[in-house]
């Protein structure tokens, strides 16, 4: 999980930064995105980090929850 989530974020980051370094005037963000899809991500990452902790373990009702995410 761990690999999962970290080479994700570094795919993400990585992207990004070098499209922003690469434009002159950096990536544009639609105002969608800003409001309706940054607080949805921050909100499953909220409810996700304590079922990622407790016990480090993704068992069968945490899997479930994670796919109702969906």
């Amino acid at each position: 999980m761990g690999n999962l989530i970290g080479s994700n974020i570094v795919n993400i980051f990585g992207v990004l930064g070098v499209a922003s370094v690469a434009t002159a005037r950096g990536v544009a963000v639609s105002p969608a995105a800003i409001q309706f899809d940054l607080p949805v991500m921050l909100a499953v990452a909220a409810v996700c980090l304590p079922i990622f902790l407790y016990r480090r373990a993704v068992v069968r009702w945490k899997g479930l929850l994670l796919i109702g995410y969906r």
